[in-house]
């Protein structure tokens, strides 16, 4: 069944087992849950990006990625019954919601950890918490109170003290304009990220998360292809480089795949300063990650670091429950 954006449908049984079972849960709590676990997977990525940019040319891999996600996410959409009728509005922001969370997010934050260190990545990223309420305020003038604007100043610091370390162990250093140009690389992502954030929550409510996942990475697939087959013809050929493609395949099904549609639905039930601040928590997974599976050790700082983003969090989803239109 093909329907348009104001058009209602029957509801799944499944759906309504979803329902019964977080009915009880506030929206700005369910949308923080979400949130939460679809940093957790793109926390995951970005370790798995660093394997990624060592074996593969980032377009080609970038394209595969996608269409992995696209081949998982669309039998769900058809399953479900809710194919949609996109209006042209809706066609444009799903477009700049691709373009920034995919092809500027990945492109830089690919390309940008060639020339620069993790540790000074997540120093970059920790500004779009910041990004995502200026762009909020430029694009679309959603005001954002004082104390949500305080709250994300506090998560934003304690992304700082997440990533800053005493110093790096690994000792490596890396030319000054090269440097800056991977940091400027990042920042590209981090603005990337924070635009995903920001024309997401512009999406209509009758446009399904599964629905706008799924159009979200076939939109992915165009944008990357036109790289791909440059690096393709005018490369070495196609790597046959195993870690990397199983990289490439962890990305579509784990970060692309599940956390957009964590995303997607989070992202539209809290208010712009919590899905800013939210993505605070990419640095707080990552090193949890590095301390699971590489064995690194936390430092007192960084447990601050960590202590003062879930606050400032869960401030703001308190704040949001509170005013009860998720809008604090």
């Amino acid at each position: 069944m093909v329907i348009g954006e104001s058009t209602g449908v029957r509801s799944s049984p499944g759906r309504h087992r979803l329902r019964s079972v977080t009915a009880g849960i506030p929206p700005a709590w369910l949308g923080i849950i979400e949130l939460t676990c679809g940093m957790a997977t793109i926390a995951a990525g970005f370790l798995a990006s660093d394997i990624i940019t060592e074996s593969l040319p980032v377009m080609l891999a970038s394209t595969v990625r996608y269409l992995i996600a696209t081949l998982v996410l669309l039998p769900v959409l058809l399953l479900s019954g809710r194919v949609p009728r996109f209006s042209r509005t809706t066609w444009w922001t799903l477009l700049a919601v691709a373009l920034g969370g995919t092809l500027i997010f990945n492109s830089g934050l690919l390309y940008g950890l060639r020339y620069t260190t993790i540790i000074e990545a997540g120093i970059v990223t920790s500004t779009t918490p910041l990004l995502v309420g200026l762009f909020g305020l430029l694009f679309f003038r959603e005001r954002l109170s004082g104390r949500s604007w305080l709250a994300i100043l506090a998560a934003t610091s304690g992304v700082f003290l997440v990533v800053v370390q005493p110093a790096d162990a690994s000792g490596e250093t890396v030319g000054t304009l090269v440097r800056l140009g991977g940091l400027l690389l990042i920042l590209m992502a981090a603005s990337g990220e924070a635009a995903f954030n920001v024309f997401g929550r512009r999406l209509p409510r009758s446009v399904s998360s599964i629905a706008a996942s799924t159009a979200t990475m076939a939109i992915a697939i165009v944008l990357f292809l036109p790289g791909a087959v440059v690096e393709v013809v005018t490369g070495p050929g196609i790597p046959a480089d195993r870690d990397g493609w199983l990289a490439v395949v962890f990305m579509g099904l784990i970060p692309s795949a599940l956390g957009v549609l964590l995303w997607a639905d989070g992202v539209r039930r809290v208010s712009l300063a919590v899905s800013g601040a939210a993505t605070a928590l990419i640095p707080v997974f990552t090193s949890l990650m590095a301390v699971a599976i590489v064995g690194e050790r936390l430092q007192a700082v960084t447990l601050i670091g960590i202590l003062l983003i879930v606050v400032s969090l869960a401030f703001l989803a308190r704040w949001s429950v509170q005013d009860g239109s998720g809008l604090p």
